[in-house]
């Protein structure tokens, strides 16, 4: 029995799946510095001036290192799985799916810091 050579791998397949490659590492970059060194200082901040602290920052809060360390190990196994099969449609789309959970994660991370300095300037010169 002979081995049919697979077909060649399609360029613009390969660029989108760097790009998304990339693109991830740079934000998980983004979201490391977020969850590990802003949220903690931020939430002992907002717990010290009595400041409630809305449901995304509390989630942050607790399991934002679990999600950022899931998420970078997806982005892991994504960058082995490009480097294995470059250009294969299932690889490619393990690499977008990548890039959009890296984002959401980033984005629920601004939305956790900048929403309760929303509160607290809120809270700043009204009585309680």
């Amino acid at each position: 029995m002979s081995e049919e050579p697979a077909p060649p791998a399609s360029v613009s397949l390969i660029s989108l799946g760097v790009t998304c490659c990339v693109v991830s590492v740079l934000v998980l970059a983004d979201c490391y510095y977020s969850i590990f060194a802003w949220l903690p200082k931020a939430i002992d901040v907002f717990t010290s001036v009595k400041v409630r602290i809305d449901m995304v920052s509390d989630f942050m809060a607790r399991y934002g290192k679990i999600l950022w360390v899931l998420v970078a190990f997806c982005a892991g196994l994504s960058i082995v799985e490009a480097l294995r099969r470059p250009g294969h449609r299932r690889t490619v789309a393990i690499q977008v799916a990548t890039l959009a959970s890296a984002l959401i994660l980033a984005g629920l991370a601004r939305h956790a810091l900048w929403s309760s300095f929303v509160n607290l300037l809120q809270g700043i010169g009204t009585e309680r």
